[in-house]
């Protein structure tokens, strides 16, 4: 899972026996970019069942209504390739 945060930040997240875990950098910093190729091309070498691109939206919040009991989450599949 790729989730693209606000300020274009993308944040890697690998899904374990159906738990969702930050992927870290080191041990002080969890990997972060500001490029959605960047991120991609750091696990081209790897190979995964799927990856997706994740977005949790704000907008309920900013144009006044309530907030949602359910997420507001919009997920994407990528494909293999970086660059696609």
């Amino acid at each position: 899972i790729i989730n693209s945060l606000q300020n274009a930040l993308y944040q890697a997240m690998v899904v374990i026996d159906q738990e969702e875990h930050v992927v870290w950098e080191d041990k002080n910093n969890a990997l972060v970019t500001r490029n959605l190729v960047k991120m991609r091309e750091r696990f081209q070498n790897m190979v995964f069942p799927e990856i997706v691109l994740r977005q949790e939206s704000a907008y309920d919040e900013m144009v006044g209504l309530d907030t949602r009991s359910a997420p507001n989450r919009m997920e994407i599949p990528l494909g293999k390739n970086p660059l696609f």
